[in-house]
């Protein structure tokens, strides 16, 4: 059953990791993003990382497409008329090349070092335990310290915004 839903998971994902890349629209492509991104959460879950799907969800769901989104609406897209997507097409053919092949050759080299012998997945428990420990403890400094500088970030482009009149 758990192969099955990761399964489902995978296909939902990669179709819409697809639609994120080829959707004319930023919209359309961040909501995919979003779809895509849970799909991920949804494959740690069942791979027992809990903390890991929560941070996904969190992190990337949450925050990162909130700040996405709030680009595109201040940025206001508009396509491009004179066809200079058209002229990056061959360059991403070849990027997206390399990166399959590269992709294929992990993927072969990680399946013949398994030989057929599958590790059982360790319970998350006592990692998540552990790893926010030493999180809010010895690193507490350095993980405020982000927060702040987000936070400063998102002001800035606020106040910059407004001072250039983007607003509409």
């Amino acid at each position: 059953m758990i192969t099955f839903l990761s399964f489902i998971f995978t296909l939902v994902g990669l179709t819409t990791a697809i639609l994120v890349v080829t959707s004319k629209v930023p919209m359309n492509a961040a909501l995919f993003l979003v779809v895509t991104l849970f799909t991920v959460a949804a494959n740690y879950v069942l791979l027992g990382a809990e903390f890991l799907a929560a941070v996904q969800v969190i992190v990337y769901a949450g925050a990162i497409m909130v700040l996405i989104i709030f680009v595109i609406q201040l940025v206001g897209f508009q396509p491009s008329k004179d066809g200079s997507v058209q002229k990056q097409t061959p360059i991403a053919i070849v990027a997206a090349g390399l990166l399959f092949v590269q992709i294929a050759f992990y993927t072969v080299r990680s399946l013949t070092q398994l030989n057929g012998i599958q590790k059982p997945v360790q319970a998350a428990v006592d990692h998540t335990a552990s790893f926010s420990q030493t999180l809010f403890t010895k690193y507490l400094l350095p993980f405020e310290t982000a927060s702040i500088l987000l936070l400063v970030a998102i002001v800035g482009t606020v106040l910059l915004a407004q001072h250039k009149g983007i607003r509409e």
